[in-house]
């Protein structure tokens, strides 16, 4: 059929709206507290994201994720999803300030957590990496 690269198009044009509308709503959730919410929106825009191999929006969903898990007190939950997303942008070869950003959050909940040593050894990490510029 003809037709059958312009529905794939409007398909994927739709798949991809809707993902970013559930991001959107994800962090509103997250700004007014309501925090399972958002944590549940924001599984479904993973979801989404997963189904287009859109590995960007899957990092910055996972640090999404990791956001919203600090917020709950969950700081185990937190690192596996701030680990998520640096993994994810570390073997996309994602931009130096995505990654950094990542590791920063990580480097943040081990000092919440009163592990030092272990924030120090990745801050000096973070130093250690070759900036583009």
């Amino acid at each position: 059929m003809k037709n059958d690269g312009l529905v794939d198009n409007i398909c994927h044009a739709k798949l991809v709206d809707m993902a970013g509308v559930y991001q959107t709503l994800a962090g509103n959730f997250a700004e007014l507290g309501l925090v399972n919410n958002a944590s549940a929106i924001n599984q479904e825009s993973i979801e989404i994201y997963k189904a287009l191999n859109d590995q960007i929006n899957i990092a910055e969903n996972f640090f999404e994720l990791g956001l919203i898990h600090v917020q709950k007190g969950n700081t185990t939950e937190a690192l596996k999803y701030y680990y998520s997303a640096y993994r994810l942008a570390e073997r996309a070869q994602f931009t130096f300030e995505k990654q950094t950003r990542y590791l920063s959050a990580i480097v943040r909940v081990y000092r919440e957590k009163g592990q030092v040593k272990l924030a120090e050894s990745l801050h000096r990490y973070i130093l250690q990496m070759k900036s583009p510029n």
